[in-house]
């Protein structure tokens, strides 16, 4: 049994992360209503409180799949999933103050679906079956974004210390969209993209030049540990100086990357090498040790099972097409 005062607490916490929807099971051809509010898992007791405070719904824990985005977090929901618990949610949310926010149509909307469910059924071809239909739709329609709906938000005004309207005051200075649209911005802007690179003036000069000359961004980008827009900031309009000069590049005839013309210069060899070590998770020691054991008869066969590595890769380090961890490093 809910406590007094819960539903109106419930009601806020619903406003900003509750859903309420309605599901079509097409293999059933009936609807079913449905809500569910999540958190993150270091939230988790605000759910447990929710589902003990009810006294219906359940609770689902979900984890970050293999292929989330990083920083993604677990999280917890408390979801209500059966037709009777729907109608104790309706009832305890309309026992309190109710919903505030335009999660407040949605409700009303869920509100409707789930009182003709509960007189007519869910079934498509009953009575409230096309009411049912329209309900979802405009379930859908109403989350979007409704420029009606925000008309006159401009006239929300703060008040200044003497009681006047607070006006917009445009940025000036550093911060200002004028002052980085200035040609002075230029000295700041490439300090700033040298800053963010942690690069030498050296290693900017050899990516602007090795991408002249045909490798990849992206490859080059792992080896320097940048982005591949920082080097392309570096590449489109100028190459930053460590004077803070700006130092525009003449029109080059890049060769295409992959091309068969590329694979044959000094740039596609360097590529070549440089994917051969970093492919393989040998050092130095053991990629100097596989060479000297097939010198002293080893097949290459052997050898590839012996540091778990591919037979081709075996080869390039045999055949000498790859470069010394010094190198990479450097």
């Amino acid at each position: 049994m809910a406590s007094d005062g819960f539903w109106t607490w419930a009601a806020g916490i619903f406003d900003g992360e509750g859903c309420f929807f309605l599901v079509y099971d097409k293999a059933r051809g009936s609807h079913y209503a449905r809500f569910a509010i999540g958190l993150r898992a270091d939230d988790w007791r605000v759910i447990q409180m929710i589902k003990d405070e009810a006294g219906f719904g359940s609770i689902r824990k979900k984890f970050p799949s293999p292929n989330a985005p990083k920083g993604s977090n677990p999280a917890v929901s408390w979801e209500v999933a059966t037709h009777d618990g729907c109608v104790a949610l309706l009832q305890g949310l309309r026992s309190g103050y109710g919903l505030r926010s335009k999660k407040a149509r949605d409700f009303e909307l869920w509100a409707e679906a789930v009182e003709l469910i509960s007189e007519h059924g869910r079934g498509r071809h009953t009575v409230a079956g096309p009411r049912l239909v329209e309900i979802k739709e405009e379930l859908h329609r109403v989350k979007r974004w409704s420029p009606e709906r925000a008309e006159g938000f401009q006239s929300i005004t703060g008040r200044d210390g003497d009681g006047t309207t607070a006006e917009h005051k445009p940025k000036t200075g550093r911060s200002s969209s004028a002052f980085w649209a200035s040609p002075e911005s230029i000295p700041a802007k490439t300090l700033r993209q040298r800053l963010y690179a942690k690069l030498t003036q050296a290693q900017i000069d050899e990516i602007v030049s090795r991408v002249l000359a045909g490798e990849r961004r992206v490859a080059l980008a792992r080896e320097f540990g940048v982005s591949p827009q920082l080097i392309g900031k570096f590449i489109n309009g100028g190459a930053p100086r460590r004077d803070g000069t700006f130092q525009l590049l003449e029109a080059h005839t890049t060769i295409a990357a992959n091309s068969s013309e590329f694979w044959k210069s000094e740039a596609g060899l360097r590529a070549k090498t440089y994917n051969a070590t970093k492919r393989s998770k040998l050092t130095q020691a053991q990629i100097d040790e596989l060479v000297v054991r097939h010198t002293n008869g080893e097949s290459m066969h052997q050898l590839a099972t012996a540091f778990d590595v591919s037979r081709p890769l075996v080869s390039k380090f045999v055949r000498g097409d790859y470069v010394r961890r010094a190198e990479v490093a450097a």
